[in-house]
């Protein structure tokens, strides 16, 4: 049987298109947009460096769009050093660390100026900006696929590759319907976004007021509950245990391990997940069940401490010799109140050693003191910031799926 071969224009054709529009031509970046350089002004003059204009520069190039910045420099620093993208210029950088893992793309949202890490695209008749930015995003694997090093540990995306890059370029009425509704689902994921920060912001409050007394519950027959009382934490300590050593590596097997790199600041993360070796002797014991309190011993200075409780995110997993398994009366409580603001600045002065490496001793750590409830409670306000949690973990969980969503929009709407 003969294959049948497609024609150029087949090629050309994403998987998803709207219909009633006509057929799309390819083009180099080059021949669509203009490039413009950025650059630093002179540090040495403090004149060209008053609040009068944004100065984008790699740390100010998150999310989607551009308009502010942690430094900006003047209008005469503009004219002697750097550059000038205005509002709806696409901004890309091009040298910098986070090219390893991402490429920072956005649209200006005012008049900016803008450092030598970074270029400005500026559209032509032919293509819209906000189309131009949609394209970036779905060309983002192809575009780290082209980052280089620098010899200094940065990246860098070199200019006459990307004015090389070739366009699948539909018409301009279907390039604004194509931008807009990509535009609306960025519009809901930002919005959900917001609301995780509002809630993670109100669960932060809550935790300060709850944890300074200034809120607190009343049992079932609407009385106080006993006064809180001091005790070491030593007092409260039921069991503790250190995990196994065991050889491990990225290689799955059936025995996750967790470490000090999957605990987060009360919460476990599976991100970077390693395993126990076949062939290595395991201790039951140092198997994970539901409501575990982990305490790192060991770490950066910067990050010993950490503690986080295990709601059985795997079917099956182990801990390791990093990490102590802490048990109290009600676990959840614990989690949360060493988690909190006096139980952070607690843990972080036990810390001890240099930068790079240190730890926090147990006996130091049964010396801490603090001040809880009785046991309901410490109930109670275990199962309030939990709900809160399981809203923090559902909304997350929406901002994977549209992103998602979007990554499959991307793949399919352009080529």
């Amino acid at each position: 049987m003969l294959r049948s071969k497609m024609s150029k224009e087949q090629k050309l054709m994403p998987k998803l298109r709207f219909k009633g529009f006509g057929l799309a031509s390819s083009k180099e970046l080059n021949q669509l947009v203009s490039f413009s350089s950025g650059g630093t002004p002179p540090k040495a003059n403090p004149a060209y460096w008053k609040p009068e204009i944004p100065w984008i520069s790699a740390a100010s190039m998150r999310g989607n769009s551009y308009g502010d910045s942690p430094t900006w420099i003047s209008m005469d620093g503009l004219k002697n050093g750097s550059r000038e993208a205005i509002q709806g210029d696409i901004l890309i950088l091009v040298r910098g660390s986070m090219l390893w893992n991402c490429i920072p793309v956005g649209i200006a949202q005012r008049n900016v100026a803008f450092n030598q890490d970074v270029k400005a695209l500026r559209s032509n008749k032919n293509i819209t900006n906000k189309f131009l930015f949609q394209w970036f995003k779905s060309q983002e694997h192809r575009l780290l696929n082209k980052v280089v090093g620098t010899g200094i540990g940065a990246g860098k995306l070199d200019t006459d590759e990307l004015k090389s890059l070739r366009i699948h370029l539909p018409t301009l009425p279907e390039q604004e319907k194509i931008a807009a509704f990509l535009s609306s689902v960025d519009a809901r994921i930002e919005q959900l976004q917001r609301k995780k920060s509002l809630l993670q912001d109100y669960k932060k409050g809550v935790m300060q007021r709850l944890f300074s007394q200034q809120l607190r519950f009343k049992d079932k027959n609407g009385n106080n509950y006993p006064d809180w009382q001091e005790k070491k934490l030593g007092d409260y300590l039921l069991n503790f245990k250190l995990g196994g050593n065991y050889a491990n590596s990225e290689t799955p097997t059936n025995q996750p391990l967790i470490k000090m790199g999957n605990l987060g600041r009360g919460s476990i993360k599976l991100n970077k997940l390693e395993y126990i070796e076949d062939g290595e002797v395991i201790n039951d014991t140092d198997r994970i069940k539901k409501g575990d309190l982990f305490f790192n011993t060991r770490n950066t200075l910067d990050l010993v401490g950490k503690v986080a409780i295990w709601r059985d995110e795997l079917p099956k997993a182990y801990y390791n010799s990093n990490l102590m398994r802490i048990e109290f009366e009600n676990n959840y409580f614990m989690n949360y109140w060493l988690n909190s603001y006096t139980g952070l600045k607690s843990l972080k002065r036990l810390a001890t050693g240099t930068t790079s490496v240190a730890a926090i001793y147990t006996k130091d750590l049964l010396k801490i003191k603090l001040v809880v409830p009785s046991l309901p409670e410490q109930t109670e306000i275990a199962n309030f910031l939990s709900t809160l949690d399981t809203k923090i973990e559902q909304v997350t969980q929406q901002i994977t799926q549209t992103q998602t969503f979007k990554k499959g929009l991307l793949q399919q709407m352009f080529v």
